[in-house]
């Protein structure tokens, strides 16, 4: 037996060999095609995935395999040995590179990154180029082929992002939906982009539509073209509805891009987007199943424009040379594919790899040229079958007047192209999250969160308390809620009204839960009827005797026992009889969406996105306090009864520290908030001096009662649980029948998102359709149209400087008489709420935060 040392000598000898250094560059060539070939296919499931980490993987996997490529390259060209098939490798993995979608994946917004990414593919190209060269392969004329066509592929992408900046389509189409008069439903869809130069008027330099009818295609002219829908349409009439919702999207996304560009349309343009869209589509279409339809292209639509490379192919009209770029590349791959295998053979001292009489060499160069044809006819697949070849060829058909559908194979040709039966890629991954608060607030991410750690913070660290649960299917009774309640509502106004809640109008024991809406926040407001929504899921789990006494730790044992994905709900649906089934799905299915949406996407939130996770945290800190010993939903739940029958929930404890409360500056009174303990205080000027100046009398200051309101209902975190016992206690008690207490609560988490849904922040929007976009984002897309900006439940509302004063001293009026207890409210029948003193909640939330910033910048300094 050798010694250690004389094999260690052996293989650091064996790694000077050429045989050795022809293995190191296999395997390098083998590992970077594998690399390549992984991104391609992560980049086709961006759009279905829930988590961003495709991204950074693929961001990872981007600086890896290009750096790996380098490296290999120069291997190749310092080998002290002649390969033919060097030069054939390079040509493969760059021809791989460029076919990554990924990294033209940018779309129009992203311009210097596409210039980066071509001008290093074109370096990488320079290199193939010198080892080609130098190395006199066998292979030389389809390997200068091929480098060429890689050549004038980046040209042609250059050329084309930069036409497509300055195309009314799409960098201008914004400025071109602005100036524009249109004239009733003559909404553009495509044709603009054919004119080079739009004409304006004096003096007010508005942009005629006339000027470019000829070309222009809009929604009028597509509806009037019933010949050419016709001629492409099924027997049944089908296909037809589905052209036309496919054009109707396409303008849509265009109308939407000024949203997203910061720009509002005109108010006479804006009324004819709302007519169109509540008259039309969502009143008179054909139901749910349309409207969403028709959103849900939309915002594919928008997500091409943003994260791929469709609207730079797309910039002239059909992509005729990026469609034949695949015809070719695979052309050249079976050229070199047949010289290959008529002209190869290893020249006499030509080093090579053979394993039992096969050519390892060979083998790898045959897989990757086989991975190359099946890429490129893939690419030139997606290209043809897109929702944008559709738009485009329908819209060319009809300025054509139908000249290509007058023979057969025209005809054939175009129904395959345009029929929207026929797509590739799905548009949305129709998912949505769920997080359920009473199952998760004793969640400890210690696991995960040593990930954190050894990321050096890569991976993002989890809170306390925070188990987002599988991602389920988004259940199709949720859509027509949703558009109940939209057309339930008054759309034809800038915010939806407070009072405009159709669930608990069209009941009559509903309308005592009125209050449970006026909370200061919305995070308040979703997690106590979240909270109330839980405590009736489990009550009726116990009339149909599901067991509730299993612990989490058991029931993880049993989910992974059965080797299934685990019961979204407490109750199985088959279980239930129909006409709760539905209620039940949609009401727990919104409910944990929307929980989902503070603990994950608070930037989708009408509030401002440190508020709730401040209110999340803060309530999972009661709940561990308030429900400590419940390890079951049954203790759980009686705990919650309990907590829901208690008079009133102020202790001694917290007179103690209301009493501290006004004893406290504005800074500390803000923390005071932060941790669940907000009062309202009254005391005089000269005590609140007396007590910041460390009881130092000398110090004088003017007589006034000063006020630290937070609003009639007295609402702080602390309160969540009870609240949310409360209500919840309040419901079962009110409504007796479970049929009725369910359809309440679906119409009202309905009616609930829908307030949610309308928001400023359409940058956040933009963010999350990266990685497939979140259902809020079409009830989002809905508003949007209709001209809605939010919601008044939540709106904080600027109110005159002179009427400041008065409200407040009203507000001390209240806060040294009534001293109802906000819990006990929820469950009171409906009194009269002024606005004003939620949104004077609201703005001592934020002026709190206010002060607290400037005194935290005041000490860093």
């Amino acid at each position: 037996m050798e010694k250690p040392s004389e094999l260690v000598k052996w293989f650091f000898l064996f790694l000077q060999t050429e045989s050795a250094m022809l293995m190191r560059i296999e395997f390098l060539v083998v590992v970077i095609a594998l690399l390549y070939l992984l991104m391609f296919i992560l980049d086709l499931w961006r759009r279905r995935s829930r988590s961003s980490t495709i991204k950074y993987i693929l961001l990872i996997l981007d600086a890896i395999a290009d750096s790996t490529f380098l490296y290999t390259m120069g291997l190749m060209q310092s080998a002290p040995f002649k390969k033919d098939l060097f030069p054939v490798w390079a040509i493969v993995l760059i021809n791989l590179r460029f076919s990554g979608c990924f990294i033209s994946a940018y779309g129009i917004p992203d311009q210097e990154n596409r210039r980066i990414t071509e001008q290093s593919n074109v370096m990488a190209l320079c290199g193939v180029a010198f080892l080609n060269g130098t190395r006199s392969s066998q292979f030389k004329y389809p390997i200068w082929a091929m480098s060429a066509l890689q050549l004038v592929r980046s040209w042609y992408l250059v050329s084309a992002y930069t036409q497509a900046l300055k195309s009314s389509l799409h960098g201008r189409n914004s400025a071109f939906l602005l100036v524009g008069k249109w004239t009733g439903h003559d909404y553009p869809v495509c044709g603009d982009q054919k004119k080079k130069r739009l004409e304006v008027k004096v003096p007010e330099y508005n942009f005629d539509p006339e000027t470019v009818k000829a070309v222009l295609i809009t929604l009028e002219k597509i509806r009037d073209s019933k010949g050419t829908l016709h001629s492409l349409s099924s027997p049944e009439d089908k296909d037809i509805k589905l052209i036309k919702d496919m054009c109707f999207s396409f303008s849509l996304y265009r109308l939407l891009r000024c949203t997203f560009d910061n720009l509002c349309l005109p108010s006479e343009e804006l009324n004819k987007t709302r007519e169109m869209m509540v008259d039309e589509i969502m009143e008179n279409g054909d139901g749910w199943k349309q409207t969403f339809r028709i959103i849900e292209a939309e915002l594919a639509f928008t997500n091409d424009y943003f994260y791929t490379r469709y609207p730079v192919l797309f910039f002239w009209g059909f992509p005729l040379p990026a469609t034949l770029h695949p015809v070719a590349a695979i052309a050249i791959t079976f050229w070199l594919g047949r010289e290959i295998h008529r002209s190869y053979k290893p020249r006499p001292g030509e080093t090579a790899h053979v394993i039992h009489g096969v050519n390892v060499d060979l083998i790898i160069t045959w897989v990757f040229m086989g991975v190359v044809v099946l890429k490129e006819f893939w690419k030139m697949l997606t290209y043809l079958l897109s929702d944008w070849t559709k738009v485009t060829v329908l819209c060319w058909c009809i300025a054509q007047n139908s000249v290509c559908l007058k023979n057969w194979l025209g005809k054939k040709l175009v129904l395959l192209l345009c029929t929207p039966r026929f797509k590739i890629v799905q548009r949305w991954h129709r998912k949505i999250d769920q997080y359920e608060f009473l199952r998760s607030y004793v969640y400890d991410p210690w696991k995960w969160n040593l990930l954190f750690y050894f990321s050096l913070g890569m991976i993002p660290k989890a809170a306390a308390g925070v188990k987002v649960g599988k991602a389920i299917q988004l259940p199709e009774e949720v859509k027509p809620a949703i558009l109940k309640s939209l057309c339930s509502m008054n759309l034809k106004q800038d915010y939806l009204n407070e009072e405009d809640i159709p669930s608990l109008k069209a009941n009559v024991v509903g309308s005592q839960f009125q209050r449970a809406f006026k909370l200061p926040t919305c995070a308040h407001t979703i997690l106590v009827w979240h909270i109330a929504t839980s405590m009736c899921e489990i009550e009726l789990a116990q009339h149909y005797n599901t067991s509730l006494t299993d612990s989490e730790v058991l029931r993880a044992l049993k989910s992974a026992k059965s080797c299934s994905s685990s019961q979204p709900y407490i109750i199985k649906v088959q279980r239930l009889e129909r006409a709760l089934r539905t209620n039940y799905t949609v009401a727990n299915s919104i409910s944990r969406y929307c929980a989902y949406l503070i603990t994950s996407v608070p930037d989708l939130l009408p509030d401002s996105s440190f508020v709730p996770e401040l209110v999340l945290q803060s309530t999972i800190d009661e709940a561990s306090k308030i429900l400590d010993g419940c390890d079951t939903l049954q203790s759980i739940y009686r705990r919650l009864m309990r907590e829901g029958e208690m008079p009133d929930n102020i202790n001694t404890e917290d007179d103690a520290e209301q009493r501290k409360c006004c004893n406290l500056s504005g800074v500390s009174r803000f923390f005071s908030f932060i941790k669940g303990k907000i009062f309202q205080c009254s005391c005089s000027g000269n005590e609140a001096a007396q007590v910041e100046a460390g009881g130092n009398d000398n110090r004088t200051t003017e007589h006034h009662d000063t006020v630290i309101n937070v609003g009639e209902d007295d609402v702080d975190q602390k309160r969540i649980i009870t609240m949310g016992a409360r209500l919840g206690r309040s419901l079962m008690e009110a409504i007796k029948d479970d049929v009725a207490r369910w359809q309440l609560l679906a119409e009202v988490w309905a009616d609930l998102l829908v307030h949610i849904a309308p928001s400023w922040n359409a940058d956040a929007h933009k963010k999350y359709l990266a990685t497939g976009g979140e259902f809020i984002t079409h009830i989002w897309a809905i508003l949007s149209h209709c001209g809605v900006k939010g919601s008044k439940l939540w709106q904080q509302q600027e109110e005159p400087e002179a009427d400041h004063e008065a409200n407040d001293q009203q507000s001390g009026a209240r806060a040294t008489g009534d001293g109802q207890d906000p819990a006990e409210q929820l469950a009171a029948p409906n009194v009269k709420d002024p606005t004003g003193d939620r949104l004077r909640a609201r703005r001592a939330w934020t002026d709190q935060g206010e002060e607290l910033k400037s005194s935290s910048s005041v000490r860093a300094h």
